[in-house]
């Protein structure tokens, strides 16, 4: 199962990109979103809720690769989180707190 496919059986809410600009899309069909939830598109890209409308809702996505009008997306029921620990100390870690390297 993927991540879309278990996000969307746990919210039981689909929407659909309607316009891409950049790495912000306008997506219908998700009533029951909030601002700062994660959400995740069809082919496992994910993104965050940055304005919500009466009609559709913003989303900055963290990567524009594959993202297209039409394409399915799912809210997670999740905000953005980073876990920090001692191991994190001296350490640099980029904006989704994923480890940097190099």
């Amino acid at each position: 199962m993927t991540k879309f496919e278990a996000c969307l059986k746990k919210t039981k809410e689909v929407g659909y990109i309607q316009e891409v600009m950049l790495s912000v899309a306008r997506v219908e069909g998700l009533p029951g979103v909030k601002l700062g939830e994660l959400i995740v598109d069809e082919s496992g890209g994910e993104g965050q809720v940055s304005g919500i409308g009466r009609d559709n809702v913003e989303v900055l996505w963290f990567s524009r690769e594959g993202l297209r009008a039409g394409m399915r997306v799912a809210r997670t029921g999740e905000a953005l989180t980073v876990g920090l620990d001692d191991g994190v100390l001296g350490q640099s870690l980029d904006g989704l707190g994923r480890w940097m390297t190099g």
